[in-house]
């Protein structure tokens, strides 16, 4: 069914943290590794994220949910470029 990177708390809040990552020298997909989490794989997500809740019925309370997504450009020698964290990205 598919994979969730991270999930967290913040306070209150239960954190499903989505991560992408890309190199500066690769010319194919998106511009910037966040936008490569488009509504497609936003669905995707929202669905991992009840099936997990399911599963964890007897787990700790939260008020709120919230799906971030960590964005990361490394330089072709693997050196980190640049790192984006978008909180309710959607």
């Amino acid at each position: 069914m598919g994979e969730i990177d991270f999930v967290a708390m913040d306070g209150s809040t239960l954190v499903v943290l989505e991560v992408k990552s890309h190199s500066s020298s690769n010319r194919a997909g998106p511009p910037t590794p966040a936008l490569a989490v488009g509504p497609q794989k936003q669905r995707r997500l929202r669905r991992l994220a009840s099936a997990w809740l399911m599963t964890r019925r007897q787990g700790r309370e939260f008020d709120e949910l919230r799906f971030d997504v960590v964005a990361i450009t490394f330089a072709p020698d693997g050196s980190l470029v640049c790192h984006e964290h978008i909180e309710n990205a959607f």
